[in-house]
């Protein structure tokens, strides 16, 4: 039987309770609609890999604990809560991001199926730069280049990027791309934080897929 207690290390409690502090007066704000709880796995994986090429930027919205208050750091559109690249393989499309546990903070960045990636979420669209001279390739091998790297429980833009957390990571791999800022930071109290939505917010980016264009489609 379960003792109730939580079993995290005093450094993860701390790291959690300063996210959650950092983001409680973005959560005072108006109520939200509730999100579709319709999963994004019941879209066609096939259908949607048609339209994606490599250094796509893909946004989901999960169903984790952490996920309304990631979707909620972002100023412009409360959408999503997470983010990765998409990259090309002998198995299909893939995403490249960084994860860590809900309750740890633990992870890396790493490579996953397209529809793995989407299993769980509830919502998601797809973004490109619409610029010859950012090449897709390139952003996917920036993005390549990460995995392997720590998660950055701790949210730091400042630590030389030893470690990333997952926008953090969409917005070297687009910038290095670019050599120029593509995707910019948002400031909570002061720190500097790659909320979702900075991820799509420059003129640059055009939607190529989203969970709406597939809702009652099938095959």
């Amino acid at each position: 039987m379960a003792s109730g207690k939580c079993t995290c290390s005093r450094r993860s409690r701390s790291v959690l309770l300063f996210l959650s502090l950092l983001l409680v007066p973005v959560l005072t704000g108006p109520a939200l609609p509730p999100p579709c709880v319709t999963h994004c796995a019941e879209i066609s994986i096939g259908k949607l890999e048609r339209l994606l090429v490599e250094g796509d930027v893909i946004l989901r919205y999960g169903n984790g604990f952490w996920s309304p208050l990631c979707r909620d750091v972002s100023s412009r559109e409360k959408r999503f809560s997470h983010a990765g690249i998409v990259v090309s393989g002998h198995d299909g499309l893939g995403v490249i991001h960084a994860s860590g546990g809900e309750f740890t903070g633990s992870g890396a960045v790493s490579h996953e199926p397209l529809e793995a990636f989407l299993a769980s979420a509830i919502d998601y669209s797809v973004y490109r730069i619409d610029n010859e001279r950012v090449s897709g390739k390139r952003i996917a091998g920036n993005a390549a280049a990460l995995i392997g790297r720590p998660f950055d429980r701790a949210f730091d833009l400042d630590d030389g990027g030893r470690r990333m957390y997952c926008t953090e990571l969409v917005r070297d791999a687009v910038n290095n791309a670019a050599g120029f800022t593509v995707i910019g930071t948002t400031s909570v109290h002061g720190t500097a934080i790659v909320a979702p939505d900075d991820c799509y917010a420059h003129a640059l980016f055009r939607k190529v897929a989203d969970k709406t264009t597939f809702q009652g489609t099938g095959g």
